[in-house]
């Protein structure tokens, strides 16, 4: 991943103050794991459905989290529970990270279109996020 990530920035005019790291399921637990270790890359990560970092791994205190985080994570995922996030996001807020969680009531893991909405509410965060400074 981050050797297509290098790549990309190679070959084309990325503005790199503008990278999302997002991923939904597996892929929100590798935008988890790829946004704690390389947030030097991303200028933040949205997480959908994924599981967090471990606590064995490091307390949220601990991983100095410098980027902005915006999850997304059903209450009813029968698959990956909306447990972790919560809890971690959480930890993250009492440790002054700037970190979101947006919980639908009603969504099966595996009903994509139940997320559309909240993906939509997403924008005007991303957009502050990429807010060009003055």
């Amino acid at each position: 991943m981050l050797q297509l990530i290098a790549s990309i920035q190679a070959a084309y005019q990325i503005d790199t103050n503008r990278i999302l790291l997002t991923g939904y399921s597996l892929g929100g637990t590798g935008a988890w794991y790829l946004g704690q270790r390389h947030q030097a890359l991303f200028s933040a990560i949205l997480p959908i459905s994924g599981m967090p970092p471990a606590p064995e791994q490091a307390t949220p205190a601990q991983q100095k989290w410098q980027i902005p985080i915006y999850a997304i994570h059903s209450l009813t995922d029968q698959v990956s529970s909306v447990t972790a996030t919560r809890d971690y996001i959480m930890q993250l807020q009492t440790s002054g990270s700037d970190a979101t969680l947006v919980t639908l009531e009603q969504a099966d893991h595996y009903d994509f279109a139940a997320f559309t909405d909240a993906l939509y509410q997403a924008i005007p965060w991303i957009e502050s996020i990429w807010k060009q400074p003055e």
